[in-house]
């Protein structure tokens, strides 16, 4: 079944996105005056813009979501490794993985308004043009942010990459595991059926959000055999997965 660009489907975007980003200016100055607070809670503050992302998605948009596997999650902060579909996953992720923050690209937190949001809310922002720096930070804040008690979300594909499309996962999560001794969480989801990368509509159905158990580094292992572990998981899941509206457990 394929989406359709209704005239329903486009009023619906519109609510959607009006409403969201019509917030961003209040969560920028929340953001900027709740620097006087501790990092945890200011960033579980700044948040709950994911969780009003993903009420709007779901009861305005008929975009609902399916978990399955939550009880893999360790007690202990980890860094999370997604696929990477849409801009749902972004922020539909918010109410069901533990606090994380991101791992992103420098020029997200130069955008008005919302990158100046983004900026207060702890990421891991990174200049992709240098290689060699870019690890060294994501060792040192990544180390800091999970000493704080975040867990730490990572797309190692990169970008968004549509459901039909394969992308080869980065070794950097892999490398960042390895340095740190913390274990990767793979999850798969397949949002990009119902909310497409780079486009304005917001189509009903189900996504299916699938948290296998933990990986942890093996002793000696190279950062591209780790990856190549996590990426297996995660594609194996995507194919159990397939589209949004089989859905696997109930719905959230």
């Amino acid at each position: 079944m394929e989406n359709k660009n209704t005239v329903m489907v486009f009023i619906r975007s519109t609510i959607l996105w009006a409403v969201t980003l019509g917030l961003v200016p209040l969560y920028m100055v929340i953001g900027y005056l709740l620097y006087i607070v501790n990092a945890r809670t200011r960033h579980k503050i700044l948040s709950s813009w994911g969780c009003i992302f993903a009420f709007m998605a779901k009861y305005v948009c008929g975009v609902k979501y399916v978990v399955t596997g939550q009880e893999n999650l360790p007690t202990e902060p980890s860094i999370i490794a997604s696929n990477h579909q849409s801009t749902w996953e972004t922020f539909g992720y918010v109410p069901i993985l533990p606090q994380h923050v991101w791992i992103l690209k420098r020029e997200l937190i130069k955008l008005p308004f919302f990158g100046w949001t983004l900026r207060t809310a702890s990421p891991i922002a990174i200049d992709r043009s240098n290689r060699v720096g870019s690890t060294v930070q994501i060792l040192r804040q990544g180390a800091q942010r999970l000493a704080q008690g975040f867990w730490i979300l990572v797309f190692p594909e990169g970008t968004r990459v549509a459901p039909d499309a394969v992308k080869p996962f980065k070794v950097g999560v892999a490398r960042m595991a390895i340095e740190l001794d913390v274990a990767v969480v793979p999850v798969a989801n397949n949002a990009g059926y119902c909310m497409p990368r780079s486009s304005y509509m917001i189509h009903p159905g189900t996504v299916n959000v699938v948290i296998d158990k933990p990986i942890w580094p093996n002793p000696g292992e190279t950062a591209e055999e780790l990856i190549k572990r996590i990426e297996q998981v995660v594609r194996q899941n995507l194919a159990k997965i397939s589209r949004p509206l089989a859905s696997v457990e109930q719905s959230a």
